[in-house]
């Protein structure tokens, strides 16, 4: 058998059964420097982005603030409630209402309505540095009536500084307001959101009129026992210098959801007060008895006999609470409380009398109330 010779073994040879091993481990390495280098890519790029962010975001509201700021700024447009120019405003109109020729014959103002401010006054620099005062616009609303009835609405623009005051911009103008429908029934309009009316009790009217006797009385005692208020702490301030009052009518009533015994009235009453003089012959009285209307609230209408035990102006119901009315810790004066001055009331009734005498051609037709003849 001859003699083999042996193999030349050279720098870096692998032998045959050691390469596949040798292969997969120069694989492994080669992935391990790849993943080394993303992962230290994908850090860099997230710190990157961390710190990077913040800068861009700035850099864009600086840019966007720039912006805004070499935009022309709109005039301030706001309503207010008040205004340093509505008097001003108020006798423009008023002066304009009563000028010869008239604006609008018989015209009277009704009310002020409000005020839209457009541009505050403020102070400003001119070309060459000096600062100047820019003047302020505001246009005031106003209502105004003729004697037929009729509504309008004017308005009247004002100018001013605080340094020179205001100063009228135009003479007012006239639009004529849409009149109301004064055929619409309000019988079942829900005057008290959330409460459901229903007809009143029988018992409710009685009771209305025995606390309107109490209230127009001059009495504050009358007035408790009328409630039936059992703190006799409590006082009540009456009507005074009342020559006659009535209820009319009980126009809309709603129980208390949560309180059955507990209802809402809204009654209209007529008073009369002393010194409105009367027709003799009929004893109706003339230039008086004129309307008013209460919310008033209602303890015990499940029964026979409810009790009014408050009241107030129409739209108050709901806020209505049991006693709500009376005065804690005062006395209440009624000897120096007089609503007119007894001459005024005599000048009042003289006139009235007068005006009623001429207006039916005689005299001594009118005399005073409560004041029987010989």
């Amino acid at each position: 058998m001859a003699n083999k010779k042996p193999r030349k073994i050279t720098e870096g040879y692998v032998p045959r059964w050691d390469q596949t091993t040798h292969d997969m481990t120069a694989d492994v390495g080669g992935m391990e420097v790849i993943r080394k280098k993303r992962t230290t890519f994908y850090r860099r790029y997230v710190w990157a982005a961390v710190i990077m962010t913040p800068v861009l975001l700035l850099v864009l509201l600086v840019y966007v603030f720039n912006t805004i700021a070499y935009e022309e700024e709109a005039p301030v447009v706001q309503r207010a409630a008040d205004s340093p120019t509505k008097a001003t405003a108020s006798n423009r109109i008023t002066e304009w209402l009563d000028s010869s020729p008239a604006p609008l014959p018989g015209g009277k103002l009704i009310s002020w309505d409000g005020v839209i401010s457009s541009v505050e006054p403020q102070m400003v620099k001119d070309e060459s540095g000096e600062m100047l005062e820019e003047p302020g616009l505001e246009t005031h609303q106003f209502t105004v009536r003729t004697d037929a009835g009729q509504l309008f609405h004017s308005t009247v623009q004002v100018t001013w500084t605080d340094s020179l005051g205001a100063a009228i911009v135009g003479d007012p103008s006239l639009e004529p307001l849409m009149r109301d429908n004064a055929t619409t029934s309000v019988e079942m309009v829900a005057v008290w959101p959330g409460r459901t009316l229903s007809p009143a009790p029988t018992g409710a009217l009685p009771a209305v009129d025995v606390w309107l006797q109490a209230y127009v009385s001059g009495d504050s005692d009358k007035i408790r026992l009328a409630v039936k208020d059992p703190n006799e702490e409590h006082h009540y301030f009456p009507l005074i210098q009342v020559a006659d009052a009535s209820v009319d009518t009980v126009t809309h009533f709603a129980v208390n959801p949560e309180d059955p015994s507990q209802g809402l009235a809204r009654v209209t009453t007529k008073i009369t007060w002393d010194g409105t003089p009367v027709d003799s012959s009929s004893q109706e009285y003339i230039n008086g008895g004129g309307a008013q209307t209460f919310d008033v609230l209602l303890q015990d209408v499940d029964t026979a006999s409810p009790t009014v035990v408050a009241w107030g102006g129409t739209g108050t119901g709901q806020d209505l609470t049991p006693y709500k009315n009376a005065l804690v810790d005062r006395a209440v004066d009624t000897a120096n409380s007089n609503f007119f001055k007894p001459e005024s009331v005599e000048k009042r009734m003289k006139e009235n009398i007068d005006a009623y005498n001429k207006a039916n051609g005689g005299k001594d037709l009118a005399k005073a109330p409560n004041v029987k003849e010989d």
